[in-house]
């Protein structure tokens, strides 16, 4: 066969290039590279199946030999695959903008029984959604995702690469977001007690992790490295668990608050005052009435009158 030389299949974005790469997942590493990485991988391998494949001239759909005229045409085939398999991206919009919601549709993705629940709910809207027909996330050659942006990626590449229609890709996902739209507030309000801080301390979210998984809450394997990740999941466990008991919420909350208040007096001293016990009263009321504790306002009194002392002259 004559030399050809093939265009490039050229993606405009990382989520397209996967799409192309998927079924070469087995052969090509692609966590951690740039769109023009991918592009070369896309081109290598589009060359490698269209030319040399056993089977190729079945994948083209025909029986003759490639001539380069064809070229053209086949891209354009994979250009409408890609084309007809996906929905826009305004439809994960909502995953984007809420890292919890992200969490939330992992969980749903890892959990199998969550596709039968999705099956059925998709019923009563006469969908012809098959869950066996959905990409499974250990079909995806992605790393675990760990961050609310490596997230989302997978989750888009598992609706683009599952075979089932696009409205009923469309179904899915605005069920999966009426669904949040209902249990994602009370989430949030049930584990305010995580949310309160802007900085998560790793002993102390750990701490509540392992406490969550003594208590049966169900994780599915889902992998968190950072501690911000495994904030998200807790909430994500206990909605997934079986009999949300209250009781587990609040030894939850209570490992957390102690936690957290130990990790903040760590550096302070203890220090014990002889009183007499009306000066003890008086140092209750004054506290009682300004709505603080003793040692805030002790450390309040101390760090105002400190610099007003003059220091004897040496």
């Amino acid at each position: 066969m004559e030399h050809i030389t093939l265009p490039k299949l050229h993606a405009r974005s990382v989520r397209e290039a996967l799409f192309y790469l998927h079924d070469h997942r087995e052969h090509v590493a692609v966590s951690g590279c740039n769109l023009t990485e991918l592009n070369e991988k896309i081109h290598h391998f589009f060359y490698e199946t269209v030319l040399h494949d056993e089977g190729a001239d079945a994948l083209r759909g025909v029986d003759y030999a490639l001539q380069p005229e064809h070229v053209p045409y086949l891209l354009m085939v994979r250009k409408d695959e890609w084309a007809r398999a996906t929905i826009d991206n305004k439809y994960f919009a909502w995953i984007a903008e809420d890292e919890l919601a992200g969490m939330f549709v992992w969980f749903h993705i890892l959990e199998v029984q969550s596709l039968k629940d999705t099956q059925q709910l998709a019923d009563k809207k006469n969908t012809s959604f098959n869950p066996k027909n959905w990409t499974l996330p250990d079909e995806i050659n992605l790393v675990a995702p760990d961050t609310p942006e490596e997230r989302l990626l997978p989750i888009e590449h598992i609706f683009d690469t599952s075979r089932i229609s696009t409205d009923d890709k469309i179904n899915v996902i605005t069920l999966m977001q009426e669904k949040w739209s209902i249990e994602g507030q009370k989430l949030k309000k049930r584990f305010r007690f995580l949310f309160k801080d802007k900085e998560v301390i790793p002993e102390e979210i750990k701490e509540v992790m392992a406490c969550a998984v003594d208590e049966g809450l169900p994780s599915f394997g889902v992998k968190c490295i950072t501690p911000e990740s495994i904030r998200l999941a807790i909430p994500c466990m206990y909605h997934f668990f079986e009999y949300r008991d209250r009781a587990v919420l609040r030894k939850l909350s209570r490992i957390y608050s102690v936690k957290k208040y130990q990790e903040k007096n760590k550096e302070k001293l203890m220090v014990t005052l002889l009183l007499d016990p009306d000066v003890k009263d008086m140092l209750d009321e004054i506290a009682e009435i300004r709505g603080i504790s003793l040692h805030k306002l002790i450390t309040h009194w101390t760090r105002r009158h400190y610099g007003t002392l003059r220091k004897p002259v040496q």
